[in-house]
């Protein structure tokens, strides 16, 4: 046996050594790391070789020999690098996983939706991943840590090396990325075993699929699951569900697996119904909102009830995935895709279909609301739908014309409303685009599929040879509608013809095509170019006139599909890069958080206001918004990236002081995408949503007499510096702006009978809604200093085109009501003055309106400012009203102690009294309908008052000499009010 002695002999020794190896130069380790990455780089050049030579050489390759055996319905082993997708059968929480990039989270789709899958399917798609190591990022994070809480620091680097510790994360971050390069390119190959450590990529957002240690949302009993960039907490190990596969046997697709979790071994993931209400079953959305339930109409003043859900929170995961004790939890995988050729067109890639003759692209609104109008009453004046002429839905694809050049690849006419996908007819598999193959054509920014109406021919202005039929969007398909008619599924599948055959598959390259859709009845339609302007809207009324002529959008041309072809009607694909794809992808997921957001506001009660945890995730969002914008690498977040921390910043900071701090250049082309998408509607909806919900009550803030309102004010400033990020020194995105419109709701009291109730509506009062620009809605919220002033000024500030299209009466009028409400704060004259000097010089025009709006006018000159008035003596110039108080209006006195030569001795009865008017309320309140305290509140002796009879305010005057002697009170006090001056310091120690 070892002595006590010996054995601490040989643990010294033991430390020795392992103090020694760690006590290498940074040389050394710098060619060890240099031969490290040589190594790896020249191993993964031959093994690409190596791949390339089977592909091109050898007979029918492992992958197609699964692809036969897939035909014949035969198992199918998995390997990495494959995308699968996910389904649970537990009771309660049946249907396929998706992960939602907005939010970070995963959850279960129900099996309930309308039609087979999902439209939402490939939300749900992960990629298995093998090779990936955390190892040196974890212990960079605790040596950090060490750092952080260390009251030596340098004892801390000297202990554990972290620029050693840096240059290993380097080099692992560098081998994971070129894992997942190689893995994408499908070059993984290798089997995925029963006992293999695997982490599941989202394939949408590229982040992982990872376990927490904090309890879940929706069930606290279990721990958060998320998605996350890569971590040691990102790696599952696939175990099976039944003892007929064992540790080391290859997972097939079908197979029932359990993913338990590496970083926490007792944990497994598993999919949860459990409510924050704690009640089993009760569906409701993922995003920390309140419980959206069926809406009682006498809970709210008005036609509340009306509301609809927009179609992005229309389908939400009712169940969350989180991680499990239980032994029992477990998944269906299947197999979505397995890549088998470089090069080739698949499902799901993001194009553009470029008409040559016609020189536009094929575009649609981004709206997948389009015409509908989610809170209307459903009567004639305000119907919950709206439709083109001759009965077409609103939402309908159109060419888009080049206006300024004639280039196709000029940034300015790469739209995103632009950019669609081809969907397989099932969705559960992802496939090559071949030629004469059915498929559907999918809107990206929308989610909506193409679909022609082949049950009656269009109408044309002008006639044409052949009958044409119009096409238009639908969000999926109709199991209800007929065959041919708009929705069926008949209607929404599209044939691509070659024009020059090259290949059986299209290319990741530019294709020439010609689109073709085959009927029920088998007759084949042509897409061709109808050569006329798309149908208007048909409003109830007159077509919308709040928009001057200058800034009213051209409209497009048709879209038609004609059972004659056309020679000219050749249609180019031009697929998107992996960067556009991912940046359009990721702008595009962001809506879903605001829309969200909007609707908790009218689903909670009158009073409340929407659970604190999604006001943290909207800010959250807002940040992304920013980060996305900036033009560059995003700048480290503030308070270490800690929403919470930001959000109390922003209740103590001032609007501008708080955008001031989320400055820097933005980037040009991902604020038109935005704007392009309808990113930015959405953000301003969400901060629109308070004060329509506030109108309900008939209060014009929703932060009067709120509690807990912190987080919803810091939530009004995010929302407003990130619009400020998206119109900021764009054109475009501020021409947008200027001529927006958004569903207003005002709050009207009821006129109330003999007998004590309404006569108009029968809660009491009235909920009207009508549409009002967006430039008028953000003057109404200037009233709450969160940020709407500042972004108007920033506007005001851009340009002079801006400012024309954003100038005129009625915007003056709103300014001027907004002074005279809240009071002459800086933030609203500096509104006046942005609108008078614009891009550095004086607008004449401008200044016109501000001295007609503010001077010219009487009434209006008294109540905005202080007027300077010269009068003589008795004779009564000013036609002064004598009272006993005061006879005679006063002289300036000069005192006793003057100098001989002071001008007042001598110049008596010679100048006139100079006095200065306003208008002013003696008990002042916000409010009031008074910018000022009047004279008799500010004990100022009044010498007269103005009689006018176009003004019924009462206008006094003050001698000049008793507002201004406060410029000099040691000098002037004694002179001017008879009493010595005695600072205020003085009086408080007496």
């Amino acid at each position: 046996m070892e002595s006590p002695a010996l054995s601490r002999q040989s643990s010294a020794k033991n430390d020795k050594n392992v103090a020694l190896e760690f006590e290498m130069n940074d040389a050394m380790v710098a060619q060890i790391n240099k031969a490290v990455e040589s190594a790896i780089g020249g191993a993964m050049l031959a093994n690409d070789r190596l791949n390339d030579r089977l592909r091109t050489e050898s007979g029918p390759s492992f992958v197609e020999e699964h692809a036969h055996l897939e035909e014949k319905g035969e198992m199918i082993s998995l390997m990495a690098g494959d995308l699968i997708w996910l389904r649970t059968d537990d009771s309660g929480c049946k249907g396929m996983l998706l992960g939602d990039d907005s939010l970070k989270t995963v959850g279960v789709e129900p099996d309930d939706h309308i039609a087979s899958v999902s439209p939402r399917f490939t939300e749900g798609v992960f990629r298995i991943c093998v090779g990936l190591n955390y190892r040196s990022k974890t212990e960079v994070g605790k040596i950090n840590k060490a750092i952080r809480q260390a009251d030596n620091r340098a004892n801390v680097v000297k202990e554990f090396n972290p620029e050693l510790a840096q240059k290993r994360e380097s080099l692992e971050a560098s081998q994971n990325k070129e894992q997942l390069e190689r893995l994408s390119r499908g070059e993984g190959g290798e089997l995925i075993k029963y006992g293999d450590i695997v982490s599941l990529q989202h394939v949408r957002s590229g982040l992982f699929m990872a376990t927490h240690k904090t309890p879940a949302p929706l069930n606290p009993n279990c721990r958060r699951v998320s998605l996350k960039k890569g971590s040691l907490a990102s790696h599952f190990r696939i175990l099976p569900r039944f003892k007929v596969r064992s540790k080391g046997s290859v997972v097939y697709a079908e197979d029932q697996i359990q993913l338990q979790s590496v970083k926490f071994e007792y944990l497994k993931l598993g999919a949860s119904p459990v409510s924050r209400g704690g009640h089993e079953g009760d569906s409701e959305s993922l995003s920390g909102g309140a419980s959206i339930q069926a809406l009682d109409p006498k809970a709210f003043v008005g036609s509340i009830n009306h509301l609809r859900k927009p179609t992005a929170v229309r389908r939400e995961a009712s169940c969350e995935v989180n991680g499990s004790m239980d032994p029992f939890r477990c998944f269906s995988v299947k197999l979505y895709y397995r890549q088998r050729r470089r090069g080739v067109l698949l499902s799901g890639h993001y194009f553009r279909m470029f008409h040559p003759e016609a020189n536009a692209y094929i575009q649609a609104s981004s709206d997948p609301d389009k015409g509908e109008i989610l809170d209307a009453t459903g009567d004639t004046g305000d119907p919950r739908r709206r439709e083109r002429a001759h009965k077409l839905p609103a939402h309908i694809p159109y060419l888009k014309q080049f206006v300024s050049s004639a280039d196709a690849s000029n940034p300015i006419h790469l739209s995103a409303k632009a950019v669609w996908c081809f969907e397989a007819v099932d969705r559960t598999r992802c496939c090559e685009v071949k030629w004469e193959s059915p498929l559907r054509i999918r809107h990206v920014p929308s989610g909506k599929f193409l679909s022609v109406i082949s049950t009656s021919p269009a109408i044309l202005s002008e006639p044409a040879e052949g009958l044409f039929y119009d096409s238009a969007l639908v969000f999926d398909v109709d199991l209800e509608a007929e065959e041919g008619e708009l929705g069926s599924s008949s209607s929404m599948l599209f044939n691509l013809v070659a024009t020059d055959v090259t290949s059986d598959t299209l290319k990741t390259a530019v294709s020439t095509i010609r689109l073709e859709h085959k009927t029920h009845t088998g007759r084949i339609l042509h897409f061709v170019a109808a050569r006329e302007a798309k149908p208007s809207i048909v409003y109830e009324n007159k077509r919308r006139s709040m928009l001057s002529p200058n800034m009213k959008k051209e409209s497009g041309w048709r879209i038609c599909f004609s059972t004659e072809p056309s020679s000219l009607d050749v249609l180019k694909i031009q697929p998107l890069n992996s960067q556009d794809t991912n940046q359009l992808s990721r702008v595009v997921s962001r809506i879903r958080l605001f829309k969200r957001y909007t609707y908790l506001w009218h689903a909670v009660g009158l009073g409340e206001i929407p659970p604190s945890s999604i006001a943290e995730q909207l800010a959250g969002q807002c940040l992304d918004v920013i980060d996305d914008i900036r033009k560059g690498a995003p700048a480290p977040r503030r308070h270490g990236g800690s929403v919470s921390e930001a959000m109390k910043e922003a209740v103590v900071t001032s609007p501008s002081n708080f955008a001031a701090m989320y400055g820097g250049d933005a980037d040009l082309r991902l604020q038109k995408v935005a704007f392009e998408v309808k990113l930015l509607d959405a953000v301003f909806e969400a901060a629109l949503a308070p004060y329509n919900h506030a109108a309900l009550l008939g209060k014009s803030s929703p932060f009067d007499n709120l509690e807990k309102k912190e987080s919803i004010m810091a939530v009004q400033k995010f929302l407003y510096v990130a619009i400020q990020r998206i119109v900021r020194s764009n054109l475009l995105s501020q021409d947008y702006f200027a001529r927006r419109t958004s569903r207003v709701w005002r709050h009207i009291p009821a006129c109330i009978g003999a007998d004590g109730i309404s006569e108009d509506d029968e809660y009491g009062d009235e909920i009207t809604r009508h549409s009002e620009l967006w430039r008028n809605i953000i003057i109404d919220q200037g009233e709450d200093s969160l940020g709407a002033t500042v972004t108007l000024g920033q506007l005001l500030r851009s340009s002079e085109s801006i400012v024309n299209k954003l100038v005129n009466n009625e915007l003056m009028d709103r300014f001027k009501n907004l002074v005279q409400k809240c009071g002459p704060e800086l933030r609203f004259i500096n509104l006046f003055t942005s609108i008078c000097y614009v891009e550095g010089k004086p607008s004449r025009a401008n200044q016109e309106m501000c001295v007609r709006k503010l001077w010219m006018n009487r009434p209006d000159r008294y109540a905005f400012g202080v007027t300077f008035h010269e009068g003589i003596d008795q004779t009564g110039a000013l036609n002064f009203d004598k009272t006993p108080m005061n006879p005679i209006a006063p002289r300036l006195r000069a005192p006793n102690n003057a100098p001989k030569a002071f001008l007042g001795k001598t110049a008596e009865n010679v100048y006139k009294p100079i006095c200065v008017a306003w208008t002013g309320a003696y008990h002042w309140t916000p409010n009031c309908g008074s910018l000022w305290w009047s004279p008799g509140a500010l004990k100022l002796p009044v010498i007269g008052e103005l009689k006018e009879p176009d003004i019924k305010a009462v206008i006094q005057y003050v001698p000049l000499e008793h507002v201004m002697w406060v410029l000099d009170p040691f000098r002037l006090c004694k002179v001017v009010t008879g009493i010595h001056w005695r600072p205020l310091n003085s009086t408080k120690k007496k």
